[in-house]
């Protein structure tokens, strides 16, 4: 019987989810995790169960790219193997998950803890997903608990929660099981202080807290750690395909792994039951005397020590340890450096320094020396590296070694030592040595700054090392406990982090002339002798037919690329159209369903006007580019005032931005007093193009300004700079030539996350030229662009602009704007047809519908003269098209025909219909979707 029917039946729901809240509080019942949704039928159906998904470490979590990882991902992948299920995550909060899965929010939810009395709750498996582990929580400042003897915990008092039962019961095994006399403080719910115990703990009120593994956040120390109940995933009661299926799974997982349990839990908890370490008396007292500890190293010693190294993009795993190490204990560390390994040995021997950064070598190689090892800080691989020429292994091999190191039993040769990586990896290229050996890491950064061209790498078996710092013997007992403490109280996480994050080494080849030859003297002789070689091959047969013959490849192969080009272009704006369209039929047939809904309605409406102006322009995009390849763009040059396209693009962009958190700014330097004189059209589309990139690819929270400032005047003349600058994810140096190319993107991946066509910078180039201007982009890769723009202006001498830049222009009211006029319509398309009367007689205006030019013409005849003020009239039509039904407009014999305004409204959008709309006796060309203030502009010109 589903969990709905049981509430049905008589079970007060609101009590339920308040004992089930008190208990997933008190027992740290609902371990907050999240499970994919598993289909509801059979493994063959699509369809994916809802799967609560709070955010918790080690059980549900997600990363920085959406992937979703855990304890509970874990199973629930396994499990889907042998199911064939697929999940939905569905985001939620601990606090709210348990109401949300009552309310039959989800299908499944994990973590849960196993009652007789949640049976009629929680459909449960047969099988768990392994043991939680509860944990003793101290304050760090109790140092009467040395964190390494149970004993410690003798005579202490434990708060507890007085219903978590299970939990309580396991305690008491645990201080059984270890002989402990502890004394158990229940507390109600009642006395719970912000949902916590905390707070007993806090005042003293208890020595300890019992909570989970959740609770082991760093806030307190974790002084012992047990297994405590089991943790199933559940659905809701008698669901029994869902718990057949997973029976069957759980069934299979364990009978092919029984460890399957434990090894999910120390992968996603690698430091789970690691104590909470701190220093004692003797040990705070040291550090307050010594404060300052001397650390050798050899200086720009990747990956250890890259502090100052340009060719490193980090400071070295030792300086990122005895950070945390600095953290942890007080201590303070000053460097004292050597050119060599082995240098840097000889100062910690001398006594000179108290501290080696590093040792390569074992614990019998430390005890030779006289020194003893820490506990290892990383993990680092080592590598043995042969001449091209050798074998390996094989009988009497010379190895390079690194002064003072050792080399190992498993590596059968004779040693010769050398102060440098470098010296070491040159010798065994030239042949004077067979073999190297030493650390990855450094023979990586040598090969690449460097040629060697006889060098071949060798796998090696079980050539990991522990590098551990080095204190010399006999040792102060308090600074080599003091480092392992703080050695030991680093997460597994964070160590294999800092390893990673200074393995990568970014530096490039030191590529001298000398470098080259000494490497490869063959090959710079034949390279030689080739290039002269090839200057005597052209100065002779080079030849008017050759050229010739290069030319017409040359273009071949351009109009073979181009043809790929479009191809793809094709495929990416069948994607791209159909997306906002989907939008719009979808949100049509949405609105359709919820009709009553003014506030749904509302929602849809918005959508799909976004979805329209996303489809119009790439349309407009589309035919921008087929009238630039036609030459059939033409350019006007008419007197404009800048303040205004400014704040136009200003209006429409601190939107845009606004809805993605982005900073936009428009920064004018200096006035610009007087008309400008040129294409003010063509200067709003490439400034209009380069914002919209700039918005695209600039992330929720970054800043976009665009920068105007006159960069020269001569006389009747001025060039202005429009700059252009986002904090985006930038271009790559390789790609950045691209941008400009028609139908190219910088890779395929931002025409998938980002969208668009390839062509608004290509079409903003081409604008940019036409004008006599110039374009340029400087960028860097996440750290965002910057778009130049200068371009040519006359200026309108005598003719000032009719507001400054920074005044806002008042916004016309679209409701008056035809009020009292007499307009007709003539449109063959309903739907156009309804949209335009909606609109015009929103206006004021009177408005006449014709459906053809027919019909139009009839209406105009039946009219009174005078009586239309403006006809607008669609071009493809049955019956009769729109020109000629102008052309026969225009013969009547009445004396309005002639003066009558009559627009083209149309979607036939080219110059060259435009123009054929005026030759047939029209005034002017609205494309279409139009917009009223279109029309009404249009209008004012008129009349």
């Amino acid at each position: 019987m589903a969990f709905g029917r049981c509430i049905h039946n008589g079970v007060d729901k609101k009590s339920v989810r308040r004992f089930l809240l008190k208990l997933s509080v008190a027992l740290f019942v609902i371990l907050p995790f999240a499970f994919p949704a598993f289909a509801n039928e059979s493994a063959g159906n699509a369809a994916a169960l809802k799967v609560a998904f709070p955010n918790l470490d080690g059980f549900t979590m997600t990363s920085e790219d959406g992937t979703r990882y855990g304890l509970v991902v874990d199973y629930l992948n396994e499990i889907a193997k042998y199911t064939g299920w697929k999940y939905e995550y569905i985001d939620t909060t601990n606090e709210m998950m348990l109401e949300e899965f009552l309310e039959g929010r989800f299908d499944l939810m994990g973590g849960t803890y196993y009652a007789p009395a949640f049976e009629q709750y929680f459909g449960y498996p047969e099988y768990s997903c392994g043991a939680s582990r509860s944990v003793i929580l101290a304050k760090w400042d109790d140092t009467s608990i040395r964190g390494f003897d149970y004993s410690d915990l003798n005579g202490k008092t434990i708060g507890v929660y007085d219903r978590a039962d299970e939990n309580i019961r396991r305690l008491k095994e645990f201080l059984a099981m270890e002989g402990l006399d502890c004394e158990i403080i229940a507390y109600s719910i009642d006395q719970l202080v912000d949902g916590s115990l905390k707070y007993y703990l806090e005042n003293e009120h208890v020595d300890l807290l019992l909570g989970n593994a959740a609770d082991d956040t760093g806030e307190y120390r974790c002084v012992a750690y047990f297994n405590a109940q089991p943790h199933y995933i559940v659905t809701v009661p008698g669901n029994r395909t869902i718990l057949d299926q997973m029976n069957k799974a759980l069934t299979y997982i364990l009978e092919s792994n029984p460890d399957f349990a434990e090894e999910c839990y120390e992968k996603n908890f690698p430091d789970a039951g690691s104590r909470g370490l701190v220093l004692n008396d003797d040990e705070r007292e040291y550090v307050k005397s010594k404060k300052v500890v001397t650390v050798a190293l050899p200086e720009l010693f990747h990956p250890f020590y890259c502090v100052d190294d340009e060719s490193c993009s980090h400071n070295g795993i030792v300086v990122d340890i005895l950070s945390i190490v600095a953290d942890f204990s007080g201590l303070e560390f000053e460097y004292i450096f050597a050119d060599t390994y082995a240098a840097a040995l000889q100062i910690v021997l001398d006594g000179d320094a108290d501290v080696l950064g590093f040792f390569l070598g074992d614990e019998a190689h430390s005890e030779s020396m006289e020194l003893a090892l820490t506990q290892s800080y990383t993990t680092l691989t080592d590598q043995v590296i042969r001449n091209n020429s050798v074998t390996y292994p094989d009988d009497n091999l010379i190895c390079a070694l690194l002064e003072g190191r050792r080399l190992p039993s498993n590596i059968k040769a004779k040693a010769v030592y050398y102060k440098t990586m470098y010296d070491m990896l040159s010798a065994v290229n030239d042949g004077e040595a067979d073999i190297a050996y030493g650390l990855s890491p450094m023979i990586e950064k040598q090969s690449q700054q460097n040629i060697f061209r006889n060098l071949f790498s060798v796998s090696l078996f079980d050539n990991t090392r522990d590098i551990s710092f080095a204190i010399p013997r006999p040792v102060n007992a308090n600074l080599l406990t003091i480092f392992n403490k703080a050695l030991n109280s680093i997460s597994s996480t964070r160590r294999t982090a800092i390893g990673s994050a200074n393995l990568v080494f970014t530096g490039t080849s030191r590529l001298s002339l000398r470098n080259i030859v000494y490497s490869n003297p063959v090959l710079v002789i034949v390279v030689f002798g080739a290039f002269i070689l090839l200057i005597g091959t052209i100065l002779i047969i080079v030849s008017y037919s050759r050229v010739r013959s290069l030319r017409i490849q040359g273009e071949l192969d351009r109009a073979e690329a181009t043809s790929r080009a479009k191809g793809l272009f094709l495929s990416h704006m069948s994607h791209e159209i159909r997306t906002p369209i989907n939008g719009i039929v979808g949100m049509t047939e949405l609105m359709k369903r919820h009709i009553d809904n003014n506030d749904m309605i509302r929602d849809y409406i918005e959508k799909i006007q976004l979805s329209s102006q996303h489809l119009l322009a790439l349309i407009n995009d589309v035919l921008d580019m087929s009238k630039i390849e036609s030459g059939k763009v033409e350019l006007h040059s008419d007197p404009f005032d800048l303040g205004l396209v400014l704040r136009g693009i200003k209006a429409t962009f601190d939107v845009q931005a606004q809805s993605k958190q982005i900073s936009f700014n428009l920064i004018v330097n200096g006035r610009f007093e007087d008309a400008l004189i040129g294409d003010s059209l063509r200067l709003n589309q490439i400034l209009t193009n380069l914002l919209s990139n700039a918005v695209k690819f600039t992330p929720n929270g970054g800043e976009i300004t665009l920068s105007v400032e006159e960069i020269r005047h001569d006389g009747g003349k001025t060039r202005v700079a429009f700059e252009v600058r986002d904090t985006g994810c930038g271009i790559s140096s390789e790609n950045i030539d691209r941008v400009f190319m028609s139908f190219e993107q910088e890779h395929s991946s931002v025409t998938s996350v980002y969208g668009g066509t390839g062509l608004g910078l290509s079409i903003t180039k081409r604008f940019v030229e036409m004008m006599g201007g110039e374009i340029s982009v400087t960028s860097r890769v996440n750290a965002g662009s910057t778009f130049r723009v200068e371009l040519p202006f006359g200026i309108a001498c005598g003719k000032r602009c009719a507001t400054s830049i920074e005044n806002s222009a008042e916004k016309d009211d679209p409701a008056r704007y035809f009020e009292g006029l007499n307009l007709l319509v003539v449109e063959d398309n309903a739907i156009n047809m309804q949209v335009a009367l909606g609109l015009l007689e929103y206006t004021g205006a009177h408005v006449d519908a014709a459906f053809n030019g027919l019909e139009a013409i009839d209406k105009f005849k039946g009219s009174p003269e005078g009586f239309y003020d403006l006809i607008l009239m669609d071009v493809r039509m049955p019956v009769m098209d729109g020109m000629s039904a102008t052309r026969a407009i225009r013969a009547l014999p009445r004396s309005d025909a002639k003066s009558v305004l009559i627009f083209a409204m149309t979607a036939n959008a080219l110059s060259t219909d435009a123009q054929n709309c005026i030759k047939s006796g029209m005034n002017a060309h609205i494309g279409k979707p139009f917009m009223l203030k279109d029309i009404y502009n249009a209008y004012l010109q008129m009349t």
